[in-house]
């Protein structure tokens, strides 16, 4: 791939971030710029050497850009379009993070239809971690990112899925009605769901005070997205408002199914209800990351020895086995405890288990 000139990234939270430090480290580019309204997210980007350097400025910034990536929040994205096409090259790439496509390709395109070339863009990854201090370069690693072009044989395209290849991740060309529908079903209901469920809970809890604290890690995990920023999700509802309502009716039809199975006291279809969402789960295919991380957990129990989390990522780490998620779940002084691991492969959990049993630790898959 030819390295290009200016690579700008408007818009450093935790999707431009990661952008940002991804590319920089595959240096795809001679420069990486950064934009952001805050003068105090520009210094830490310039700080965590995400950019070469930031500012405010967008005409500053993209009046010499190769590519311009947009990695503002849904509902801003057409307004900062029109900024940055008073300012950018003729002969620039523009492509956008939007986690909906149908409408906004449409317009983005009419915006940069006689100045620059336009393709949209979902990167489908993420982390309930919000801004430029949770930003990761390894974020897109194994995760698909969506391209929606209105036409799929222009050279942009394989300009734009090679930088996508630099991120770790696969790039997928999709039409954006196809793409909404989808996310709807398995990122935008989830993250609803998610809410529903912990919203749910804080109810019971109104009326028995320790049901939150009672709550196990898989309640927890269940409901993790949830912790996602309010603001930047309440856009993407709006943004794909039809899709997500049609889906939403779907999984109110389910759930209504289940009450009445329940109701009735039908075992045969209360088990064959779990039974398929059981198989469809296990079909999902467990090496490909979507919106967020897939982690395989162990729990291991340990002893109450100063440098217990130290040894065992010594131990696993000296096999090639990276720790992705760490978290103490009991513990006692002079007696130890358990601590769940996470790994992000389903053969690194398998060499996991064998490295630490056959070490002595009693240690179980989850």
């Amino acid at each position: 791939m030819t390295k290009f000139g200016r690579l700008v990234i408007v818009g450093l939270g935790l999707i431009g971030g990661s952008l940002a430090m991804a590319w920089k480290k595959a240096a795809v580019a001679e420069e990486i710029v950064g934009v952001d309204i805050d003068d105090a997210v520009c210094t830490m980007a310039e700080t965590m050497g995400a950019v070469d350097w930031a500012t405010r400025e967008v005409a500053e910034a993209v009046s010499k850009a190769q590519v311009v990536v947009l990695a503002v929040p849904v509902a801003k994205i057409e307004q900062v379009a029109e900024l940055v096409l008073k300012h950018i090259p003729r002969q620039c790439l523009i492509t956008d993070v939007g986690s909906t496509k149908a409408g906004l390709t449409g317009r983005l395109s009419d915006i940069f239809a006689h100045r620059g070339t336009y393709i949209g863009g979902h990167p489908m990854a993420g982390s309930e971690q919000t801004g430029i201090a949770g930003a990761d370069p390894y974020l897109f690693e194994n995760a698909v990112y969506i391209l929606t072009p209105r036409q799929e044989n222009i050279p942009a395209v394989d300009q734009l899925a090679l930088l996508v290849g630099k991120l770790g991740a696969r790039s997928i060309i999709m039409p954006p009605g196809q793409h909404d529908a989808i996310v709807a079903a398995v990122s935008h209901l989830p993250h609803v769901v998610a809410a529903g469920l912990v919203n749910t809970a804080s109810g019971v809890e109104e009326r028995f005070p320790r049901t939150l604290m009672l709550a196990a890690g898989g309640f927890r995990d269940t409901t993790r997205i949830a912790s996602g920023d309010p603001g930047l999700w309440q856009g993407i509802c709006r943004a794909n408002k039809e899709q997500l309502l049609q889906v939403l009716k779907e999984f109110q039809h389910n759930i209504t199914h289940f009450i009445h199975l329940l109701a009735a006291d039908d075992t045969d279809g209360i088990k064959g209800y779990l039974t398929r969402a059981r198989i469809t789960r296990e079909s999902i295919p467990a090496k490909r990351r979507g919106f967020l991380p897939q982690v395989f957990d162990l729990v291991v129990t340990v002893p109450d020895r100063p440098g217990m989390i130290g040894s065992l990522a010594q131990l696993l780490g000296g096999h090639g086995v990276n720790i992705a998620d760490i978290e103490i779940l009991r513990a006692r002084e002079g007696d130890g405890g358990t601590i769940r691991l996470g790994v992000q492969s389903a053969e690194a959990l398998d060499r996991a288990v064998e490295l630490l049993a056959g070490a002595g630790y009693p240690v179980r898959k989850l």
